[in-house]
């Protein structure tokens, strides 16, 4: 007989960011004392790991350093469907998703007004042989991109 998995030990942890209350210096990315800013929970994500956005607008004045690189595995979403908006305040591009996985994705995010050369809003990057097979497409779910321009694909680019 094999002994049962609980579901939790397949999942990994959940770190939470909130632009307006949140600290990257004190916080610990729990929903009580979460970080500032998705770049630092980005520090501390891992495969398997969930991001989760409080409502409020991500920016370079919020002190998001842009673009926000996702690693393999990793989710990044918005707490509230459309609540959590990632603008890239018509100076660089947003999103740069690096060898997507299985439960790499973006979900519930607005990511507006990114600015680029190709991918202005998102780009995802494959540098792994390992990453191309069809489980490593990244899920983008519930999404919306608005005014990212970029010199051949403004929204996305693969």
């Amino acid at each position: 007989m094999v002994p049962a998995v609980p579901a939790t030990a397949l999942l990994g942890d959940t770190f939470w960011v909130d632009p307006y209350f949140g600290s990257d210096a004190t916080g610990t990315g729990s929903s009580g004392a979460p970080f500032k800013t998705i770049t630092h929970a980005m520090t501390h994500a891992r495969a398997l790991d969930d991001i989760v956005l409080r409502d409020g607008v991500y920016s370079l004045t919020s002190g998001e350093v842009l673009p926000i690189a996702v690693g393999p595995g990793v989710t990044v979403r918005a707490e509230h469907p459309r609540g959590a908006f990632i603008d890239g305040e018509d100076e660089v591009p947003l999103f740069d998703l690096l060898d997507p996985g299985p439960h790499t994705g973006l979900s519930g995010l607005v990511i507006m007004n990114g600015y680029g050369g190709t991918g202005a809003g998102l780009k995802i990057r494959r540098y792994t042989a390992s990453a191309a097979s069809d489980a490593g497409w990244p899920r983008i779910l519930d999404c919306w991109f608005y005014r990212c321009t970029g010199a051949t694909a403004g929204g996305a680019s693969m």
